[in-house]
């Protein structure tokens, strides 16, 4: 938005998850992390729209929902309630999703963990013999991503004019035609309206 209104000329959008080094650092290591000591923007007057997020609110707690294994199958479940869906029905179509995943992982083993191509049903379906039990129900093994992953993505975004003065080639250039905000709340906290 601030660069269509002409108040940036260009912009870093960035993001990281490290679970899987998390695991791996010694906790009196991590003890030793700060919080930066501002987490104000570069341009003085911008505004901040959100703010570190660093613990789980006691309710979400108390009740178990602290990791996405234990909420995320309450979403699901809402989610085909709303949609008037019978359970085989809704996972169903969850599974044909998944198997749609297995296929594009299969095809990049080099960006993969399981590098695999599952069926719908292989999916959906419980098996001690191949290990896809339910983790959190309705889910089975096979319908879940590793937690454990270090990952990050950057784009670097700038108005066309920004873009000319930088001599960046024509055939580089990506246009955005829609974009969402999102601000977490607490899972158990009702809702507005």
């Amino acid at each position: 938005e601030l660069i269509a209104a002409g108040e940036c000329r260009s912009s870093v959008i960035a993001g990281a998850e490290f679970m899987d080094l998390l695991k791996k650092v010694h906790p009196e290591d991590i003890q030793k992390w700060t919080v930066p000591a501002s987490t104000k923007p570069d341009k003085p007057g911008d505004p901040i729209h959100h703010k570190l997020y660093t613990k789980v609110p006691e309710q979400e707690k108390q009740h178990g929902m602290t990791l996405p294994v234990n909420v995320y199958p309450l979403f699901e479940q809402a989610l085909r309630h709303d949609r008037h869906k019978a359970l085989n029905e809704h996972m169903g179509e969850v599974s044909q999703l998944w198997a749609g995943f297995s296929e594009v992982a299969a095809k990049h083993p080099e960006h993969s963990w399981f590098p695999t191509t599952r069926s719908c049903d292989e999916i959906q379906q419980p098996n001690s013999s191949s290990g896809n039990r339910y983790v959190g129900y309705p889910y089975t093994k096979y319908h879940c991503s590793v937690l454990d992953v270090n990952q990050s993505a950057a784009i670097l975004m700038m108005s066309v004019a920004e873009a000319k003065r930088r001599k960046i080639p024509q055939d580089r250039w990506v246009f955005l035609h829609g974009c969402a905000e999102s601000i977490e709340k607490e899972t158990m906290h009702p809702g507005e309206g």
